[in-house]
């Protein structure tokens, strides 16, 4: 700043300061005082300047650290959803793909008809897909749900000039099969588990309990069989016979629906209707199961060395995870648990 107003000051002296008496240049106090604010003033401007323009620099390096960190984890998560995201993929050949919708776990729980169905819409709609392929590993489940797998999978395979193979690893039985005999051919490992055509209803008795701690609970039903499976009270033969009667239907219907499906590769003299499970080969050798391979086993007949992964989308919350422990602390505990269910197993 001094130095400013010595510059100011000489430059003044140079020619453009009053004379006094004697003749020579001299500047006034208050013309002073004017130069040195107005130098001031121009240096918090600026200093003022140069500080708005780095708080600018630094907001744009911020925003773009977490804008940036977004899109790598959007790219991400879509990935993981079978959705490929790359905007150079019109400039470039796309390959052909092997497209595979995993089936695992307990379905109706883990793998349910509105998770599931997207996926595999998803795989025969995309444009680089050549086959879709079931990657089965589940012991079953809840048979509404499989039911509207397996008929949306049969639909696509008749719509679709894309084939659907189903390749079961591990364990492929009950539900879980109802699904697979609705592709064009099943694969299995030798070590695989492949049947359970069956269907299996359950229900808890804790009247015995709750007589020994004093406990009585009092039902109200419009017909004998309304509570027939309630778990509060003893059984009774009528109860027992229906909830037979149920079971077999069901076991009947699935039994029907793997001879509709697969009337021309299963073995005559073969009662599949007894609830047990083969292994792979024992599988093939009935017609459950149409060769013995793996995924790889498709990607070779195929010639695809690239495929890709559909998974079910399953958005998670706070609450819904708070809901679902509830409802798994309800099924645990069979003395709060209202109702029933059924499940091909």
């Amino acid at each position: 700043m001094l130095r400013k107003v010595r510059l100011w000051i000489s430059k003044k002296a140079a020619g453009d300061m009053d004379l006094d008496i004697a003749g020579n240049k001299t500047v006034s106090e208050a013309e002073l005082h004017n130069t040195m604010a107005s130098i001031l003033l121009a240096d918090i401007l600026k200093e003022r300047r140069s500080e708005r323009r780095w708080k600018l620099f630094r907001r744009f390096m911020i925003a773009s650290f977490f804008i940036g960190g977004a899109v790598l984890y959007a790219m991400f998560y879509t990935s993981t959803l079978g959705i490929k995201v790359n905007i150079f993929e019109r400039f470039k050949e796309r390959e052909p793909e092997l497209a595979v919708v995993r089936i695992s776990g307990t379905i109706g729980e883990l793998v349910t008809a509105d998770t599931l169905i997207p996926a595999i819409r998803s795989a025969f709609e995309a444009k680089t897909t050549k086959a879709v392929v079931l990657q089965i590993n589940s012991p079953g489940g809840a048979p509404g749900d499989a039911e509207r797998i397996g008929s949306f999978v049969r639909e696509m395979r008749l719509s679709s000039e894309i084939p659907i193979h189903a390749v079961i690893e591990g364990i492929g039985a009950s539900a879980a099969y109802l699904i697979a005999m609705e592709t064009d051919s099943i694969y299995a490992g030798r070590y695989s588990l492949v049947g359970s055509i069956g269907a299996v209803l359950s229900a808890w008795e804790a009247h015995q309990l709750l007589d020994r701690i004093g406990v009585q609970q009092r039902t109200f039903s419009s017909g004998e069989l309304k509570s027939m499976l309630n778990p509060f009270a003893p059984p009774n033969e009528e109860g027992n016979a229906k909830a037979q009667s149920l079971v077999d239907e069901m076991g009947e219907m699935f039994r029907e629906d793997l001879m509709l499906a697969r009337a021309k590769k299963l073995t005559s003299g073969i009662d599949y209707g007894t609830g047990e499970v083969w292994n792979g080969v024992v599988a093939q050798e009935i017609g459950l199961v149409d060769e013995i391979g793996t995924i790889e086993s498709i990607q070779s007949k195929y010639g695809l060395e690239k495929l890709r992964v559909y998974r079910p989308f399953r958005p998670y919350s706070f609450m819904r995870m708070m809901a679902e422990w509830a409802q798994d602390m309800g099924m645990a505990l069979p003395w709060i648990a209202e109702g029933y269910s059924y499940e091909l197993r």
